[in-house]
């Protein structure tokens, strides 16, 4: 992937973050760049970069640029994982306060529709949707270990 295709990409990602544009532009864009990245080793690469991008900007008070950003990665990913014949979803996740993400594949929850419900409640309680993923990671490691002592 050229430094010019990457460049596109990653603008490509603010401007359909931004909520300027119609659903079906911004759709259609989405598709266009997931076309330009060869692997997800491309993808996950210009996500941290793009995150670290949109963290940095975003450090103002009220800015929810990390926010946007992301979304436009999980769009963008529906696209990516389609040309690919990518079966798992993408997960995006802040490592800190520092703007260090991490961007991986994972298995497809069975249990969507109940996270989408844990999302809204988390909503309706003032809870983020971070909050709420590092205390599902914790559940799973506390699975894990439990399956492990068995």
């Amino acid at each position: 992937m050229t430094e010019t295709e990457q460049e596109q990409v990653l603008a490509l990602v603010i401007s359909t973050s931004s909520g300027a544009m119609q659903i079906s532009e911004q759709s259609a864009r989405l598709r266009q760049g997931a076309q330009l990245i060869p692997d997800f080793a491309h993808f996950r690469t210009l996500v941290i970069r793009s995150m670290k991008q949109a963290f940095d900007l975003g450090n103002t008070p009220g800015m929810r640029r990390t926010w946007a950003a992301s979304s436009s990665w999980r769009r963008i990913f529906k696209h990516f994982a389609r040309l690919h014949g990518i079966e798992q979803a993408v997960d995006i996740v802040a490592l800190d306060r520092a703007g260090h993400y991490e961007c991986e594949l994972i298995d497809k929850d069975t249990a969507d529709r109940d996270w989408r419900e844990l999302l809204r409640l988390g909503r309706k309680f003032d809870l983020q949707r971070g909050e709420l993923e590092a205390l599902a990671r914790k559940a799973k490691l506390r699975k894990a270990q439990s399956a492990m002592k068995r």
